[in-house]
């Protein structure tokens, strides 16, 4: 069922009496497919759960039977999406398609590689539309038993401007006073609007 046996057979032959039993142990120690693993035998070929599993027995026989091996991918796809910013290269992802199921997987150097303007990355999520992230940006994921996309998570960068009085005050006693905008803003003064982008 897309595996192959010990000795480059897709089949595997048991011989036993009828009224006996034949044990799937022997079989499960014997197949292997190229990113999968076995999670047991069937008599469909293509059941996604298992009818019996790698260490049972089938029987009693009454006659003969064909089981087909049930596989579960353990290699799985994780992008990790710039979702509106771009990373050094200028892609827009990455795409990591070798992740081992049960394996770590880290977004340090994903997170030093991304960039959006006027924007200071948050972190990242498996939702494109996040306001907080799931995991920091130098965190990591346990791979799952599924393809994933992890998207950062952006927030405006903030910039302080500085009024000072030069001898005049605010208040009666404040000889400066600061206020914060997000970078990227417009900035109005009352002689004129000034673009702050820096």
């Amino acid at each position: 069922n897309g595996g192959t046996f010990s000795g480059g057979s897709n089949l595997y032959t048991d011989s036993v009496d009828v009224g006996e039993y034949s044990y799937t142990s022997a079989p499960s120690n014997a197949v292997s497919r190229s990113g999968y693993e076995l999670v047991g035998w069937a008599t469909d070929s293509s059941a996604t759960t298992a009818g019996w599993g790698t260490n049972d027995s089938i029987g009693p026989l009454s006659g003969n039977i064909s089981v087909y091996a049930v596989w579960r991918k353990s290699r799985f796809t994780i992008t990790v999406n710039a979702n509106g910013g771009i990373f050094q290269d200028t892609r827009e992802s990455y795409v990591q398609s070798q992740a081992d199921a049960g394996s770590l997987f880290y977004f340090t150097s994903y997170s030093g590689r991304v960039y959006r303007e006027g924007y200071t990355l948050l972190g990242w999520s498996v939702s494109s539309t996040a306001t907080s992230p799931g995991v920091a940006t130098n965190g990591y994921i346990t791979v799952g038993y599924s393809d994933a996309t992890y998207y950062a998570v952006w927030q405006k960068s903030t910039a302080v401007i500085t009024f000072y009085g030069n001898g005049g005050l605010w208040g009666g006693n404040l000889q400066k006073r600061s206020v914060t905008f997000n970078v990227g803003d417009i900035v109005n003064f009352h002689g004129g609007t000034h673009y702050y982008s820096s």
